[in-house]
């Protein structure tokens, strides 16, 4: 499908996806409810991921981290039984 290229080729080139909202794939997800159903069905968009880990431990990065982890299992079961590729 035509629009699945697209979306792919919108991935970052030189790194792993992050799970900012500003980047693809989730950008491709705040657009129309049709793209959303493309990018969600897509497994190629979300093989790959860059995870952040906070420098700093203070009240609020536990439950970011908490967050980033519910953020990251989904995006992974997004992936399908694609290869990963997972960066820190």
């Amino acid at each position: 499908d035509v629009v699945r290229e697209i979306f792919v080729a919108c991935l970052p080139s030189k790194e792993n996806a992050t799970l900012r909202a500003s980047d693809a794939p989730i950008l491709l997800c705040h657009i129309t409810r049709y793209w959303r159903d493309m990018a969600l069905s897509t497994p190629r968009l979300w093989a790959s991921l860059h995870i952040f880990s906070p420098p700093l431990i203070n009240d609020g990065t536990v439950s970011m981290l908490q967050r980033m982890d519910e953020a990251a299992n989904a995006w992974l079961s997004r992936s399908g039984c694609l290869p990963l590729s997972i960066s820190l």
